[in-house]
C-alpha cells in the first residue's frame, strides 16, 4: 500500500513500484480518503467470510460512516444512535470511550487537549447499534489561541449537531463550571437527548454525591439524566446503554394532537399567558410537529408575544406531564391568520 499520493500521477506512482519488484500495489491518500473505498471492496470483503458475526456487522457498517456522517439526524430506517461525548478538556471523554470499546483504542494522557479530532466509534450491544463520538475539550471561547483548538472545538460543535444524544461528561472532582453550563444550554439548542455522566465518581464520598445532587448550578441542568461512573474502572459504564435506550426511545415518542392540546390547556389554566395591549395571548392547540428533536407546533394569537420565561414554563409542565426522560421540548409558535384581516 502506497500513501501519500495526493496530487501525484497514481498510474507512474504504481509502476515505479512494481518495478522495484512489488506485487498488488494499492494507491491511496488516508488524509484525503482517496483509493479507501476501492481498497475495501478488492482486499477486505472476501474476509468477512471468515470472521465472526460480531466482526462481520462492524466491518460491513465501517461503509455507513460517511454516510451516516452526512445526516444531521437520525431517522426511523437508519441503523445508528449516535452520541456524542463532550465535556471541559481532561474530565475522561476518551476514557470512558475506551471503557465502552473494551479497549485502549483513544489516546489518553493527563494533559489537555490531547484530543484534537471528533472520532467516530461503532459498537454493537446486545444487537443494538450505535455511534459513539470521542470528541475534543471545550474550554472557554477567551481561552483558545490557537487555530488548532479553535478547529477541534468547532468539530465538537458539529457533533453535537449530529448526535441525536449527547454525553456531557464532568468531573466530580471539580466545580459545575460555567463552561459546562454554556455546553449544556448548547446542547438543549439543537435538541439533543442529554445525560450528564459525573466521572470518577471513585475519588467521592456518599456525601460528597448528596451534594452535588443538590447544588445550585446543577439545578440549571433540569433536563438530562444524570450518571455516577468511574471510566477508569468501568463503574457504572454499562448502565450507560439502559439510559442511552431510554433517552432515544422518549426522543421518539408518538404524541397524539388530542394529549398534547389537553396538556397544553392544563398548563394554561394554571398559568395564564399575559395580556398584550388589552388582548389576552390566546394558546389554540398543539401538536407533534417532528421527533428527535422532540418538536411541538403550538397554535393561536399573539404567540409572538409570548416571553421566554413562559416558553421554559410550558416546557417544563410539557415534559413532567408526558414523563419524559432526558430530552428537552422545542416549541414553534404559529400564529393563527385572520380571514377578516385582509
Amino acid at each position: 500500500m502506497v500513501n501519500k499520493v495526493d496530487g501525484l500521477n497514481i498510474n507512474s506512482i504504481k509502476s515505479e513500484f512494481y518495478a522495484l519488484g512489488f506485487s498488488n500495489v494499492h494507491a491511496i491518500s488516508a488524509t484525503n480518503g482517496i483509493g479507501i473505498t476501492a481498497l475495501i471492496q478488492k482486499y477486505f470483503i472476501s474476509l468477512l467470510k471468515n470472521i465472526s458475526y460480531s466482526n462481520k456487522n462492524k466491518l460491513l457498517n465501517v461503509s455507513l460512516l460517511e454516510q451516516e456522517k452526512n445526516k444531521v439526524r437520525w431517522h426511523l430506517n437508519n441503523n445508528f444512535v449516535k452520541i456524542a461525548v463532550v465535556g471541559k478538556p481532561n474530565v475522561g471523554k476518551s476514557t470512558l470511550i475506551n471503557s465502552i470499546l473494551n479497549e485502549n483504542k483513544m489516546i489518553v494522557d493527563d494533559q489537555p487537549g490531547t484530543t484534537r479530532d471528533s472520532i467516530w466509534n461503532i459498537v454493537i450491544h446486545k444487537n443494538n447499534n450505535y455511534i459513539f463520538i470521542d470528541t475534543a475539550g471545550v474550554r472557554k471561547k477567551n481561552k483558545i489561541t490557537n487555530y488548532t483548538e479553535k478547529f477541534s472545538v468547532r468539530k465538537t460543535l458539529e457533533s453535537i449537531k449530529l448526535a441525536n444524544i449527547v454525553i456531557l461528561v464532568l468531573d466530580v472532582t471539580d466545580i459545575i463550571s460555567s463552561q459546562d453550563i454554556t455546553l449544556f444550554n448548547r446542547i438543549v439548542e439543537n435538541g439533543c437527548g442529554i445525560m450528564i455522566v459525573f466521572n470518577k465518581c471513585d475519588k467521592l464520598l456518599k456525601h460528597d454525591k448528596r451534594k452535588i445532587l443538590k447544588s445550585e448550578k446543577l439545578k440549571y441542568m433540569n433536563v438530562g439524566v444524570i450518571h455516577f461512573i468511574s471510566a477508569v474502572n468501568k463503574l457504572g459504564v454499562n448502565k450507560i446503554f439502559t439510559f442511552i435506550d431510554k433517552i432515544f426511545e422518549h426522543s421518539v415518542k408518538t404524541l397524539s394532537t388530542s394529549k398534547l392540546t389537553e396538556i397544553m390547556k392544563l398548563a394554561v389554566n394554571m398559568h395564564q399567558p399575559p395580556i398584550i395591549k388589552n388582548i389576552r395571548i390566546k394558546l389554540k392547540y398543539a401538536h407533534l410537529g417532528k421527533k428527535n428533536p422532540l418538536t411541538i407546533i403550538i397554535h393561536g394569537n399573539k404567540l409572538n408575544y409570548l416571553s421566554d420565561t413562559y416558553k421554559k414554563y410550558l416546557s417544563n409542565y410539557f415534559i413532567k406531564a408526558l414523563n419524559i426522560i432526558g430530552n428537552p421540548i422545542h416549541f414553534y409558535f404559529k400564529n393563527s391568520n385572520n380571514p377578516f384581516l385582509k
